[in-house]
């Protein structure tokens, strides 16, 4: 018998005679072709789940042969494949811990009365470690459910099936109608104070229906629901329901409908409201509806249907792949990789009991925590928009929870654990090499700084060709893309109405001469009258004249004449301002560049060195300068072409008016080139590199948290 299978803590429980209680359930399952056992107390729903080989030695444990008889029986039998002692004395500790192993005696009665405290504590801990959900158990609602059943039974047929798949449809085209009125302001509905307010008496009274929907789903398959109890999820009372009955079904697939069963609900009941809302007028029902909506929809997808959480989406997600506690193996896989390679323990065990679960460990423990960080972030920042106090301290509690108390606890496990022993000095050298990378370098080592910004390219004012009259385009005179003298015809516009008011000025000022010349030999006063009225129409027609004249746009300065859209502009009729065209050289050529306005005062202060690279020869990098500063710091940006419309970064405000308006302020600044773009064209797109020199990441971060701090809470 190998020496590794022995366990110092063998002589402990040797002379132990273990058996299972006879309320123990004992249900096989299959995860990934590998038979596993759930055993449960139906009394207290606590289970566990043991491998074929921990079942099979559980067999043997009648309650007359001792674990050691057990033991050497195992390695008869079993050979190479037996288990080791530590294995053994795991499994049992892991059965009595949930009240699920009956032995001779009690030896050791102190320690075992000292873990059993621990437990307690643990548990009681576990309740209020995260104050925005603090669970209070209430009372066992088995009966209440057995004699509610008759009446929910009818949803879980094939009719109420069918029911509930048109609901769904009529629920999710009427939303697609009405989207925008559902979308418009959202935030801002949803954090306004009578929003608020009944947001609070709406959301129990969802999930109470919610856990309904899990309670009758395990009734269904004959499982009983043992704890009901509130949650003060936020501070808002919510109830919840006890469904680990279900993890004792055999069917993966009854356990996934016991998991997804509140999810169903609320989608049911936000497919009701969805039509209920669309029927009712602006009232106290209708926002109550909205509020179903949103529970139901929102808070499906992001919290309780999303697998990287701990909620509904979670287990169906970890029945569908097979592979039970995904998100605590996760957890540890990454452990095991620390200690394996890290800390070099070769006695480390890998949790990867079945082929495909390395990967899923691996990607899930990663995924699952940046989500549950960006969804933390994402709370604070909404909440501390409207209440900033009650915003800083879930901020400073997300931080606890989700750094400092698993830093805290793996440090404590460097320092103690026995199973470092040996290798703790390697570990603790590690661990102290990997902090010192993280602070040098994040907080001193100097890394390369940059902007990447997007511009366009564009003509300065004074080569810009504007229509000077309104009308329509007759004929262009010259060709884009030819080089033209200063004074050189561009097109001509007509105004028909123009031509035609020139035409009755002309008539009525030769009228009012002949009246004058028919008053010289009547009256002098009518002599004055007319003469008068003859100058003020030969005064509006030679206006008129001019005006015509005008009408013959002229090139305004010496350039290469470019014309965007020349085949289309014959024809089209141009208000007064309207750009036609420019005469520009190369040279004269430069780039606006658009950022967003906390950018501003970087690029302002530290921009060592620009480069350009144009959208249609991305490989020639082509050095510039800043010339100047777009002098209004507003919402109006140079060109489509830098919207999100076009392509580009900035939101359009769609309440603007057909010139582009971003929807936060930017600022706009001009590049010149330190050698012509003579390929590039007017409003072509221009990507930019600005560099900053080197500044150490923490730094940075520093900046753009103090920025989103000024921006959204002025502080």
């Amino acid at each position: 018998m190998a020496t590794s299978f022995e366990s110092q803590s063998w002589y402990r429980a040797a002379h132990l005679r273990p058996v299972l209680p006879r309320r123990a359930e004992v249900t096989r399952q299959m995860f990934r072709g590998q038979v596993w056992y759930v055993i449960r107390d139906p009394l207290t729903g606590k289970f566990t789940r043991i491998s074929e080989a921990g079942h099979w030695l559980i067999a043997q444990m009648d309650g007359r042969r001792t674990l050691g008889e057990v033991w050497d029986a195992a390695c008869a039998e079993l050979g190479d494949a037996a288990p080791a002692q530590d294995e053994m004395l795991a499994l049992i500790s892991q059965l009595a811990a949930l009240d699920l192993l009956h032995t001779n005696g009690l030896p050791d009665v102190d320690a075992m009365s000292e873990r059993a405290g621990k437990v307690r504590r643990k548990t009681l801990l576990s309740r209020f470690l995260n104050p925005l959900a603090v669970r209070f158990p209430l009372f066992d609602p088995n009966a209440l459910l057995d004699a509610l059943w008759p009446f929910a039974r009818p949803f879980f047929g094939v009719i109420g099936g069918l029911a509930y798949l048109a609901l769904l449809i009529s629920g999710g085209v009427a939303a697609g109608r009405n989207w925008d009125a559902l979308t418009g302001n959202l935030i801002d509905r949803v954090l306004a104070t009578e929003s608020l307010v009944l947001l609070v008496l709406v959301y129990p009274l969802v999930k109470l229906c919610h856990e309904l929907g899990h309670g009758f789903a395990v009734k269904k398959w004959g499982g009983e629901v043992r704890e009901v109890g509130v949650m003060m999820l936020v501070f808002i009372p919510v109830p919840y329901v006890d469904a680990s009955a279900s993890a004792a079904f055999t069917s993966k697939w009854r356990r996934i409908f016991v998991s997804g069963a509140g999810i169903l609900v609320e989608l049911g009941l936000s497919a009701a409201a969805m039509l209920l809302w669309t029927q009712m007028e602006d009232g106290l029902a209708r926002a109550a509806m909205f509020n179903v909506m949103l529970i139901g929809g929102v808070s499906t997808l992001l919290f309780n249907g999303n697998p990287l959480l701990r909620f509904d989406g979670y287990f169906v997600f970890s029945d569908l792949l097979e592979i039970p506690n995904l998100s605590m193996r996760s957890n540890r896989f990454i452990g095991y990789l620390i200690q394996r390679y890290l800390f070099g323990n070769a006695k480390a065990k890998s949790p990867v009991r079945a082929r495909g679960e390395r990967f899923w460990f691996f990607t899930y423990s990663i995924a699952a925590f940046c989500y549950r960080l960006l969804i933390s972030l994402t709370i604070v920042m909404v909440v501390a928009t409207r209440f900033f106090a009650l915003g800083a301290l879930l901020a400073m509690w997300s931080v606890t929870l989700i750094f400092i108390v698993p830093i805290l606890k793996h440090l404590r496990f460097v320092a103690t654990s026995d199973s470092l022993r040996g290798i703790r000095h390697r570990a603790i050298a590690v661990v102290a090499v990997i902090c010192l990378l993280l602070v040098g370098g994040l907080g001193f080592l100097p890394v390369p700084y940059r902007t990447v910004a997007q511009g366009v390219v564009y003509a300065p004012y004074e080569a810009t060709v504007h229509a000077t009259e309104p009308g329509e385009v007759a004929a262009v005179l010259s060709d884009p893309g030819a080089r033209l003298a200063a004074g050189a015809p561009i097109l001509t516009i007509t105004d028909p109405l123009a031509e035609a008011r020139l035409e009755a000025a002309e008539a009525e000022a030769r009228k009012y001469r002949l009246r004058y010349e028919q008053a010289l030999s009547e009256s002098a006063y009518d002599m004055r009258l007319w003469r008068a009225q003859a100058a003020r129409a030969d005064q509006e027609a030679q206006s008129l004249r001019d005006r015509l004249a005008s009408m013959t746009l002229h090139a305004p300065r010496d350039g290469l004449f470019v014309m965007p859209g020349a085949a289309d502009l014959e024809g089209a009729y141009l208000s007064r301002g309207d750009v036609v065209g420019y005469l520009v050289d190369p040279e004269d050529l430069i780039v606006r560049v658009a950022v967003h306005q906390d950018q501003a005062d970087l690029i302002r202060s530290r921009s060592r060195s620009l480069a350009l690279r144009t959208a249609d020869d991305l490989d020639a990098v082509v050095p510039a300068r800043i010339v100047r500063e777009v002098p209004t710091l507003g919402q109006r940006i140079a060109s489509r072409a830098l919207t999100m419309e076009g392509g580009g970064r900035f939101a359009v405000d769609p309440e603007r008016g057909p010139e582009p308006h971003t929807l936060e302020p930017i600022l706009q600044f001009d590049v010149a080139p330190e050698t012509p773009l003579r390929e590039a064209e007017i409003g072509m797109r221009v990507h930019v590199r600005i560099d900053h020199g080197d500044e150490p990441i923490a730094t940075r971060v520093y900046r753009r948290v103090r920025q989103v701090f000024l921006r959204r809470f002025n502080v």
